[in-house]
């Protein structure tokens, strides 16, 4: 046999590509493609939005079903964080999530709910954002509160507040959220999913009301509960808080490489283990 291997005798081998590989993010990181790949599956989804009296929108869900790549190259990516409620802020508003990135896609973060009880104004509108936030209520029997926030088509918009302390809801990427009523906060809007993956994502984060939390069963997927130790968003599901402290999900990007999956039948040459080191493929 001939020496076609940088000095070792034996057959020439390259590597036997199995299929597609998944790889999940839920902080800051890099993702290298396959060598053959020349185009990937991505979810990005961002980061939650903070709550209030009213509930936080869901963070952006933007599906990619291919997003070019150059095979062997590295690709760093961010992971939004979901935000902060009222209480941690200086203007009764629940913050904003912050975006999530790769490869030039963008999901953008929730927006922060309205509070009645923190701040200079007593009727407050939800913030925008991928999905906006629910507005605050209005204090005052049969009267509307603050309006809830827009959004852009990586979600859905918020409610509006109304009156005895019934909060709007944020908006998540599967619908605009309810209309609060009865003295209860308004559903967030719903998560969606993505295709082959049975999570759900994206959820908005519930209105605050006097009667406390609707059943677990009544929340939206991903999104904040509106009560108790519940009022926050899912990490890595973007999902949007509920209640003043209650923080929104971190964001997520998944992807799914065409060519990531592959093993070695024998020898490989020196010049191809080098190649796939320098690529993250060979540990």
């Amino acid at each position: 046999m001939g020496r076609g291997n940088g000095g070792i005798i034996g057959p020439t081998n390259d590597p036997k590509f199995c299929g597609p590989a998944a790889f999940t993010y839920t902080s800051p990181g890099t993702f290298v493609a396959a060598p053959a790949t020349s185009a990937v599956n991505a979810l990005v989804v961002g980061g939650g939005g903070g709550g209030a009296e009213g509930g936080a929108g869901a963070g952006g869900y933007l599906a990619v079903p291919s997003s070019p790549v150059t095979g062997g190259n590295s690709y760093p990516l961010t992971v939004g964080a979901g935000a902060a409620g009222a209480d941690g802020t200086p203007d009764g508003l629940g913050s904003d999530g912050a975006s999530s990135v790769f490869n030039s896609n963008t999901a953008t973060g929730g927006g922060g709910g309205a509070s009645y009880w923190v701040g200079p104004s007593a009727q407050k509108a939800g913030r925008p954002g991928a999905s906006g936030g629910g507005g605050s209520t209005a204090g005052v029997p049969n009267n509307p509160g603050g309006a809830g926030g827009s959004a852009t088509p990586q979600g859905n918009a918020g409610s509006v507040g109304w009156s005895n302390r019934s909060g709007g809801a944020g908006g998540g990427k599967g619908g605009a959220a309810s209309v609060p009523c009865n003295g209860q906060g308004a559903l967030g809007g719903v998560g969606t999913s993505w295709p082959g993956d049975c999570v759900t994502y994206a959820g908005g984060g519930r209105g605050g009301g006097p009667a406390g939390s609707l059943p677990a069963c009544c929340r939206p997927p991903g999104g904040g509960g509106g009560h108790g130790d519940l009022d926050c968003g899912v990490d890595g599901l973007g999902g949007g808080g509920a209640s003043n402290d209650g923080t929104g999900g971190d964001g997520v990007v998944k992807i799914i490489d065409p060519n990531g999956n592959f093993v070695f039948s024998g020898i490989v040459t020196l010049e191809d283990q080098f190649g796939y080191k320098k690529a993250g493929i060979w540990s």
